[in-house]
């Protein structure tokens, strides 16, 4: 809320300017303009797709996955509860690795049996970490707004599926129901996703294949949009 705000002050700020400069505005997502209800053009986070590109196969176990997520290690980026929904994976069977963990890993540490891995922010390329994993997942807390999702973007580009909570999430709307990815609303749909995913190697190859060519199609098409919004030209 506090950002949304922070965007109109700058705006009324704009327009009470005597010279009364043009605006244009781009949002990193669908989600972020429908929230703050105005005009402008969605630029999605480009992807290096030729950076972000697996280099080894996928999994074939059906027995457990490594499921993970990376980003910032920063509070609001995690879900109150994540800490237990971890240690369900866990129990499951699942391994779990995260990069920017840090600030729930002391929820763990009278856990006796296993617990997640906790890498530092930049101790591995986020290429080389995302293809470790089997599934992505992306849940972060309530009061935050995830603007563009940046990270689940990298993770569909690694062929990865990705199970996330959709809430106020950018780009999600590029994520098509079994198609490409999953989107859950609870716990239990997600243990549901993760446990059809563990079962079948194939459904995981299907979905990433599906989640890099949606990035592919993406920028394809986003590049000429784009510049014709910066250049000021009417798109043909």
């Amino acid at each position: 809320v506090g950002q949304n705000q922070n965007v109109v002050r700058r705006l009324q700020e704009i327009e009470d300017n005597p010279s009364r400069p043009s605006v244009q505005i781009t949002f990193p997502s669908k989600m972020f303009r429908d929230l703050l209800d105005l005009p402008g053009t969605v630029e999605y986070s480009p992807v290096d797709l030729a950076h972000f590109v697996r280099r080894r196969p996928h999994s074939e176990s059906t027995s457990s996955l490594t499921i993970g997520r990376h980003g910032l290690a920063y509070a609001l980026k995690f879900h109150p509860n994540d800490a237990a929904f971890f240690r369900k994976l866990l129990d499951l069977g699942h391994r779990v690795k995260v990069v920017g963990g840090s600030v729930i890993a002391p929820a763990f540490a009278r856990d006796p049996g296993a617990t997640p891995e906790w890498i530092k922010p930049g101790a591995l390329d986020s290429r080389d970490f995302l293809q470790t994993l089997d599934v992505f997942v992306y849940r972060k807390h309530p009061l935050w707004v995830e603007t563009g999702g940046s990270v689940i973007l990298e993770a569909m580009a690694m062929e990865l599926p990705v199970v996330v909570f959709p809430e106020r999430c950018g780009c999600t709307e590029l994520i098509a129901q079994g198609e490409n990815g999953f989107l859950v609303s609870s716990e239990a749909e997600a243990y549901d996703v993760i446990e059809h995913l563990r079962a079948d190697p194939e459904l995981r190859r299907r979905i990433g294949a599906a989640a890099r060519q949606t990035l592919i199609d993406l920028q394809h098409r986003q590049e000429p949009e784009l510049l014709a919004c910066y250049r000021g030209e009417p798109l043909r």
